[in-house]
């Protein structure tokens, strides 16, 4: 038996791309899925298959009443919607992401005091968007100069958040950061950085342009994970750990 078998699962932004992938695991381990997601990024599409196999709700979390709805009845929530996307998507809609992505966690934090349940954290390595140490470890997000980005920005008030709800109403939390994941389900959008560069690049090709158009100077280097090793990831950690963000999950686990 599994840590996850019959376990009642709330996945938000569950038909996006990492959510969709988590969803699938999810119902492999025998979790029972409820899924949320208002579907202004992520697609009915992608949980199609699973789609009479999960409770599947639409609504907007950003609404306190519908997030307080979602939570209810669950063990887990992994929080996973947001108002994300490429370079250019960040630029466009600074005050937007920031708060967006802000209502949703205290939406859902405040729904989670006094109802013992665990809540994981997605964060974002746009944490350490101005950090000056490369290869950069998780502790600089105690040191560097807080993001600049409203999305960056944004991830770090969410890691307050599970911190101190944790402090004041002992919710149970993880913190998770992914990094640049790419792979099937992540669709280009609808300009130039509006989504991340790889189906960005993808789809300029098909296209047949060329050169091709870029932001910056082409030499930016970026570490990429694929999206099922970031689902398998954020499940390994949760089992494991509570109340820590990944770098003390890293210790305790010694890897």
């Amino acid at each position: 038996m599994t840590y996850w078998k019959d376990k009642a699962v709330l996945v938000t932004g569950g038909a996006g791309f990492i959510g969709h992938r988590l969803v699938a695991k999810l119902l492999g381990l025998g979790a029972r899925v409820t899924v949320v997601d208002d579907l202004s990024k992520g697609s009915r599409r992608n949980i199609e298959r699973y789609i009479n196999q999960i409770r599947f709700l639409q609504a907007d979390l950003l609404n306190s009443a519908a997030a307080k709805h979602a939570i209810k009845g669950h063990e887990v929530c992994f929080h996973l919607a947001a108002k994300i996307g490429g370079i250019g998507y960040f630029h466009k809609t600074p005050a937007t992401s920031l708060r967006d992505n802000s209502t949703m966690n205290f939406n859902l934090w405040d729904a989670a005091v006094n109802i013992g349940m665990k809540m994981v954290c997605l964060s974002s390595s746009m944490v350490f968007e101005r950090t000056n140490t490369f290869p950069t470890p998780e502790s600089a997000v105690e040191t560097s100069p807080p993001p600049m980005s409203g999305y960056g920005f944004s991830k770090l008030v969410a890691e307050y958040i599970a911190r101190t709800y944790n402090e004041e109403f002992g919710v149970k939390y993880v913190i998770v950061r992914p990094f640049n994941a790419y792979g099937p389900g992540e669709l280009p959008g609808e300009y130039v950085g509006y989504a991340h560069v790889i189906p960005d690049l993808i789809k300029k090709t098909v296209e047949g342009q060329y050169p091709l158009e870029i932001l910056g100077s082409g030499k930016q280097t970026r570490s990429y994970t694929y999206v099922d090793d970031v689902a398998d990831g954020i499940l390994h950690v949760t089992e494991r750990i509570e109340n820590e963000d990944f770098r003390k999950s890293c210790a305790l686990l010694g890897t």
